[in-house]
C-alpha cells in the first residue's frame, strides 16, 4: 500500500497530540509531525520519543514557515535531533536566513516548492538556485501550489520534469487565493491529474487539506483520485500525458470496486504517441483504463517494465484481428511470445535487443519476407536503419505499417 497521511497541522493547529488522536483509527500509513509556528518546534522534538508513532510506515517533520535569524541556530539544533531518526524535515526556501548551514541536514532536508505569497521556490529555475547551495537536499512537491502558481500546470510540469528524482514527498491539497489549504475540488482533480503520470509512484502522500475529523476518509479519496494510478483510456485523456520516455500499463476494470484488471505492461520512448497507437492502430480491444510513469532513461524503463511485470502479472488481452487465435500476456510464458505492441518477450517479460549486425534474414523469419526488400539476406539490421534513415528497429517497423 502506498504511504498516505496527513500533516497534524492541518487537522489541529498547535496540537498535534489531538491531530494523532484524530488518525488513530484512520486508514492511513504516514503523517507529517507539523511545527509551522517557531513555538511550536521546541515542544514537538522534546515530545518524539513519547508518541505513539509505531503504526505510521512514513514520518515527516515540517519545519516553521518562518524562522527569526536569532532562532535559527536553536532551530538547526532541535531538526538535527529529527534527522538523527532519518526523517524527512520539510523545509520553506525563505525560512533559511542562511541556506548554507541547513547542509548539516543532508538528504534529510526536503525544500517544498513555493507558493504565490513567497518570494522564492515557486519555479523549477529558482529551485534548481536553492539546490544548487543544497545539493543533497530532496524535494517535497506541492502539487497544490504549483497549481496556483500557474494554473495550466506548465510550471509544475517544468519542476517535475527537472526534479522528479529529487522527490521524497508529496502534499497535496487545493490552495486558494490567499494560499489557504482546502479541501481538494473536482478542479484540482482534473488539474492534478494532467502531471499525475511524471510523479514518482512510490513518493509519500501528505494531504494539507484542512478539513474536520469525519470528512479525513473522503479527503483521502478525493488525493487516490487526483493522483490515481489509472486514467479513462479515451482520446481526451491520453492528450493530456505529456510526450515523453516512460513505461505504461492497459486494464480493465475487476470485479471489486475501484479494482482493475492489468492486461498489458509496456514502456515507449514517447509515452502519448504509445498509448494512442493503442487507442486507433487498430484499436485494443477490452481496455478501458491507463496508467503512465515518466522515466526518462532506458536503463530505468527496462528495470521499472521488468518491476511491473512481476508487481502487476498481467493477465493479458486477445491479439489483434490480423492474429486471430493468439492470445498476448504481458508475462510472456515461452521465448515466441509477443507483447501487444509487437515486441518479442522472453520468458521473464523482458524486451530482447536487436543487435545491429543481426541478419536482415534472421528478422524476416520474425517479420515476414517483405521486410527489407530489396536488400540481401545476409545484409544486417544496421545497414536497414541506416538506409531508411531510422534510428531504432521500433521506428523502423511502425514506418512499414
Amino acid at each position: 500500500m502506498r504511504s498516505i497521511g496527513f500533516s497534524t497541522g492541518a487537522l489541529a493547529r498547535d496540537d498535534f497530540h489531538r491531530a494523532l488522536r484524530m488518525l488513530a483509527d484512520k486508514d492511513v500509513n504516514a503523517v507529517e509531525l507539523s511545527a509551522l509556528r517557531q513555538h511550536e518546534l521546541t515542544p514537538l522534538v522534546e515530545q518524539l520519543g513519547q508518541l505513539q508513532l509505531a503504526r505510521f510506515q512514513y514520518i515527516s517533520v515540517h519545519a516553521p514557515s518562518a524562522i527569526e535569524r536569532s532562532f535559527e541556530p536553536i532551530a538547526l539544533e532541535l531538526l538535527s535531533q529529527v534527522a538523527a531518526r532519518n526523517w524527512p524535515i520539510i523545509v520553506h526556501p525563505d525560512a533559511m536566513s542562511t541556506p548554507e548551514e541547513w547542509a548539516r541536514l543532508g538528504d534529510c532536508l526536503c525544500i517544498e516548492n513555493m507558493d504565490k505569497r513567497k518570494p522564492a521556490g515557486q519555479t523549477a529555475k529558482s529551485l534548481a538556485e536553492i539546490f544548487q547551495v543544497l545539493p543533497k537536499a530532496s524535494l517535497c512537491f506541492d502539487i497544490g501550489h504549483a497549481r496556483q502558481v500557474d494554473p495550466t500546470m506548465s510550471e509544475a510540469w517544468a519542476i517535475l520534469q527537472r526534479f522528479r528524482n529529487k522527490i521524497k514527498q508529496l502534499h497535496v491539497s487545493e490552495v486558494n487565493t490567499q494560499s489557504k489549504h482546502d479541501s481538494i475540488s473536482l478542479e484540482s482533480i482534473l488539474a492534478f491529474q494532467k502531471v499525475s503520470h511524471l510523479l514518482p509512484a512510490d513518493a509519500p502522500i501528505i494531504l494539507e487539506s484542512r478539513v474536520k475529523e469525519p470528512a479525513i476518509n473522503g479527503e483521502i479519496q478525493s488525493a487516490l483520485a487526483a493522483l490515481t494510478r489509472f486514467q479513462t483510456f479515451n482520446e481526451r485523456t491520453i492528450k493530456t500525458v505529456y510526450e515523453v520516455e516512460g513505461v505504461y500499463g492497459l486494464a480493465q476494470p475487476a470485479s471489486a470496486p475501484n479494482h482493475f484488471a492489468i492486461l498489458y505492461v509496456g514502456q515507449s520512448p514517447n509515452l502519448r504517441e504509445r498509448l494512442n497507437d493503442h487507442l486507433n492502430n487498430p484499436p485494443a480491444p477490452g481496455i478501458t483504463h491507463f496508467f503512465a510513469e515518466s522515466i526518462d532513461n532506458e536503463e530505468g524503463r527496462d528495470l521499472r517494465e521488468r518491476q511491473l511485470i512481476a508487481e502487476l502479472k498481467p493477465v493479458g488481452i486477445p491479439y489483434f484481428p490480423s492474429k486471430v487465435g493468439t492470445f498476448i500476456a504481458g508475462r510472456a510464458t515461452n521465448s515466441c511470445n509477443h507483447g501487444l505492441d509487437d515486441r518479442r518477450r522472453e520468458a521473464d517479460g523482458e524486451i530482447p535487443r536487436k543487435r545491429g549486425d543481426t541478419l536482415v534474414g534472421t528478422l524476416r523469419r520474425e517479420y515476414g519476407e517483405d521486410l527489407a526488400e530489396g536488400l540481401r539476406s545476409d545484409a544486417r539490421l544496421g545497414t536497414v536503419l541506416r538506409e531508411t534513415d531510422s534510428n531504432s528497429p521500433s521506428k523502423y517497423l511502425k514506418r512499414r505499417r
